[in-house]
């Protein structure tokens, strides 16, 4: 803390105004995030921004380490839930995604037997997500997906999809982009599986600089546009 506000008093002299480091897991990242520093970089404009994007475990670590002032994400750690303040944004509910033009929407029906022959994207092995979905086929007494890739990669998600019959399950939030453009497209069945509510996280007691109290005001502000409910 006193290296940070060492270097803040350095950038102030320097003629800028504040700085604030943000973490973030991934669909926040691709949403929430990007439109609240729009909105604060139009209000201070010389406020500089450093985003990390990771996994909510990581970055809970590096902002109890003091090196993000805010985190959207999740608390996995209930150990570490004394010290920090969670307010919740919205949950995260996954749909299936594949390439215009697959064979499955030209289905009228579907079963989760028949999806689990498919070949799908996955999560790596000991994720949240990937222990969800080998829940889920296990509990209809399905082997899960024995056909997959794994990655986590958005880019890399859009082009396996576009140039192949697989598929995915990921938030439609995060795949909007392609899902609007035409390339990809969303499978009308109902998975039943999200992941739990992310949120905007700070430390409990901890004093923000006035750049990072300015971008958890605009963080607030999107939030509540974004998902009113």
């Amino acid at each position: 803390e006193m290296d940070a506000a060492h270097q803040e008093v350095i950038e102030l002299l320097a003629g800028s105004r504040g700085r604030v480091n943000v973490g973030s897991v991934l669909t926040p990242a691709t949403s929430l995030v990007p439109e609240a520093v729009t909105l604060l970089k139009s209000r201070h404009a010389r406020v500089h921004v450093a985003i990390t994007v990771e996994s909510s475990k990581v970055l809970i670590e590096r902002l109890r380490g003091g090196e993000l002032d805010i985190v959207v994400g999740r608390i996995l750690d209930t150990t570490a839930a004394s010290e920090l303040h969670f307010e919740p944004v919205t949950a995260e509910p996954h749909a299936l995604i594949i390439r215009a033009g697959h064979p499955l929407l030209r289905q009228s029906t579907l079963s989760l037997a028949e999806l689990a022959r498919q070949s799908w994207i996955m999560p790596a092995a000991g994720s949240i997500l990937r222990d969800r979905l080998s829940a889920l086929f296990l509990s209809k007494g399905l082997e899960p997906p024995t056909e997959t890739v794994e990655t986590s990669s958005v880019p890399v998600i859009a082009n396996l999809l576009s140039g192949s019959d697989m598929i995915v399950a990921m938030p439609r939030e995060l795949m909007q982009p392609y899902i609007a453009s035409g390339l990809l497209a969303v499978v009308p069945f109902d998975l039943g599986v999200s992941m739990d509510m992310y949120g905007v996280i700070t430390r409990r007691g901890h004093q923000l600089s006035p750049g990072a109290e300015a971008m958890l005001a605009t963080l607030r502000e999107v939030a509540a546009l974004r998902y009113p409910s």
